[in-house]
């Protein structure tokens, strides 16, 4: 049977991936220390669910195991080399607030963590899937605003809307309008005088085209990066 290795496995999106994949004919590991109940207080606590898993998947394992502790993760990845094919990484610190109040702990988990995992799944098994999960707080308040449909298994944006296809980095996350001008991700144009350069998508630059000063990207503008 094969094994998948599960970070996070009690928050939501790690246990939901533990039981679609038990139930899909893979053995799962999982890895979750309940530091939500650290991070937001004890009725945020994973344990229950943890628990529910263990009850009701034979094929799931949960082991108490802090990913920022890399000699423990390298050794749960040694134990079960020969049958792993697949990691999926969902632990993290995902609040913002949190992050600033301790910085060293919020890096740790989420920068170090993820360090250790990749670290521990190339010096194992390199040929392994490995899957980062991300959140949409990256995009800060803003997904809070989207016209989400109730789909009844899912919630949907409408096939209209410019996200429905997916989210790509023209997002703001500051609620930031993104002019019309600036398109999600145009092909690049270099603009240059005898002061400097700068790389810019196409709109931004014919906007700047007919201005004696280097040109300002439009926020949004996916290819602005000084050179």
């Amino acid at each position: 049977m094969a094994l998948a290795i599960v970070t996070g496995s009690g928050g939501l999106v790690g246990s939901d991936s533990v039981r679609r994949l038990v139930e899909s004919g893979w053995e799962v590991i999982g890895l979750e220390n309940d530091m939500r109940a650290r991070f937001f207080g004890s009725d945020a606590s994973t344990a229950h669910v943890t628990e529910e898993l263990v009850r009701s998947y034979p094929e799931f394992k949960g082991i108490d195991a802090d990913i920022r502790d890399g000699d423990a993760v390298l050794r749960i990845f040694e134990e079960n080399a020969s049958r792993l094919e697949l990691v999926i990484h969902a632990a993290a610190q995902p609040s913002h607030d949190w992050a600033a109040r301790e910085p060293h702990t919020d890096f740790g988990v989420n920068a170090v963590g993820t360090l250790n995992l990749l670290e521990a799944t190339r010096a194992t098994k390199p040929g392994a899937t490995f899957v980062f999960m991300s959140t949409n707080k990256v995009y800060g308040d803003t997904p809070n605003s989207l016209p989400l449909e109730d789909r009844g298994s899912r919630l949907e944006l409408p096939e209209g809307h410019r996200y429905f296809g997916g989210i790509d980095t023209s997002m703001s996350i500051d609620r930031s309008p993104i002019p019309s001008s600036a398109c999600p991700r145009p092909p690049p144009t270099s603009w240059s005088r005898s002061t400097g350069a700068i790389s810019i998508c196409r709109p931004c630059a014919s906007a700047a085209a007919a201005s004696p000063a280097p040109p300002t990207p439009a926020r949004g503008c996916m290819a602005s990066s000084p050179t």
